[in-house]
């Protein structure tokens, strides 16, 4: 599925919520063919959302580097139902090293909202996630990836530095339902986010004291859900096009902000 559940699941200055690109490597271990273990090691950049390290040429150097994230993963990726139904289990937790801000403390244990006070630098953060996907039916008669396949996906995070707490996200994806075009995909997907608590409390203590809100907020922020529906249309050999329609409910997180509903297309063009 494309569209909310790509977004970054950290939304802290080191981790970008688009696509870029950071110095790094991983190396992955497979003791059999369906079990793998995978680590890596990718350098944090503080200044990701910034001008001038990303957007004002093609650079190479390291002058924002203020970290390191080191993720864990363990996968298991079974064949059932003798080959014809795969799956893909995941599990990880990923270290950084980077400097953040904490969401309510300042540096003497108060509410910085408060106190009016720089907010306690943490050293260091912490995401966990879970990751499955399963083919259940295969189409008889189809290419191996055809069939309907169920999705769910849990992120945690850190409350004390990164927005979101919690990312819970499932749906289902059917691609070859029509038998004339086998490789054409329609997918649904839910998607529940939960903000940070320390992130509602100070916003609530800026709300009574008049000052603007943490992540330029209009209210306090606690949770949203997102419905995605897509479908995939095979135009030719190589040409995908893809409308996707998405409805939000609580945008932002805030309950005072009326739901709205996105419209997106996207195409794929595969040249070779």
């Amino acid at each position: 599925m494309s569209g909310y559940k790509k977004g970054g699941t950290s939304d802290n200055t080191t981790h970008s919520s688009w696509a870029d690109a950071s110095w790094g490597g991983r190396m992955r271990w497979r003791p059999t063919d369906h079990i793998y273990f995978q680590t890596g090691a990718y350098l944090s950049q503080e200044g990701i959302y910034g001008n001038v390290q990303f957007r004002t040429g093609f650079k190479f150097n390291g002058a924002d580097i203020n970290g390191v994230a080191v993720p864990l993963e363990f996968g298991w990726e079974p064949i059932l139902n003798q080959g014809s139904l795969p799956g893909h289990y995941k599990v990880g937790y990923i270290l950084d090293t980077a400097d953040h801000h904490d969401n309510y403390y300042d540096g003497d244990g108060g509410a910085f909202a408060r106190s009016g006070k720089t907010p306690r630098i943490n050293h260091g953060s912490w995401s966990a996630y879970m990751q499955v996907d399963q083919m259940i039916w295969h189409h008889p008669h189809h290419r191996e990836d055809a069939g309907v396949i169920i999705f769910g996906n849990f992120v945690a995070n850190s409350e004390r530095t990164q927005t979101r707490a919690q990312q819970y996200e499932a749906g289902i994806i059917d691609r070859g339902f029509w038998v004339s075009r086998p490789q054409d995909t329609l997918g649904f997907a839910f998607a529940y986010d939960r903000v940070s608590g320390p992130i509602s409390r100070s916003q609530q203590i800026q709300i009574q004291n008049g000052l603007p809100l943490l992540g330029g907020a209009y209210g306090i922020q606690k949770y949203a859900i997102v419905l995605e529906l897509v479908y995939q249309y095979r135009l030719m050999r190589g040409v995908f096009l893809s409308p996707d329609v998405q409805y939000f409910f609580r945008p932002n997180a805030e309950k005072h902000l009326k739901d709205a509903v996105m419209v997106g297309f996207k195409s794929h063009v595969e040249i070779f």
